[in-house]
């Protein structure tokens, strides 16, 4: 988990860099450092996001992870090529900016799968129990008033 964050880390600072930077052609520099620090995120997402597939599917199909994982970035790259026509690179960046959050998003709902899991099944033991606690209440308060009222005639009769 680290590593992805530290390339989601990476990847949106260049983000940012990329919208509030003027673009000038005498900053050499700045385009290296953009582009090997957009490098370097880009080695961590390939290593991490390779070893991630072959956890979810299971080394006995690596073949199947590694499909999975060259179709998604392939549609990714493609949906890209396809949006670049049509937005202006801010538009861009920040399209990216956000698909970069919506897809930590759901690595950290998938590395907290487990933990979100037992989360919900203890609210709901926990609502069960409550339930369960009123009702005992409820046949309690019923008893005595049931028990009030018979004393009550048993008074009056006598």
């Amino acid at each position: 988990m680290p590593l992805f964050v530290f390339g989601a880390v990476v990847n949106l600072l260049m983000i940012v860099t990329l919208m509030v930077w003027p673009l000038n052609a005498a900053d050499t520099q700045i385009f290296y450092v953009v582009a090997a620090m957009w490098g370097m995120a880009d080695g961590v997402w390939n290593t991490q996001i390779n070893g991630f597939w072959v956890a979810l599917v299971g080394r006995q199909s690596l073949q199947f992870a590694f499909t999975k994982y060259r179709f998604w970035e392939s549609l990714g790259i493609a949906i890209g090529f396809a949006l670049i026509r049509h937005v202006t690179v801010e538009m861009y960046l920040l399209i990216t900016f956000f698909v970069l959050l919506l897809g930590m998003c759901g690595f950290v709902a998938i590395e907290n799968f487990d933990h979100i899991i037992c989360f919900w099944k203890i609210l709901k033991e926990n609502s069960q129990m409550e339930k369960e606690a009123a009702c005992v209440e409820q046949r309690r308060s019923d008893s005595v008033r049931n028990n009030s009222k018979v004393e009550l005639e048993n008074k009056t009769m006598y």
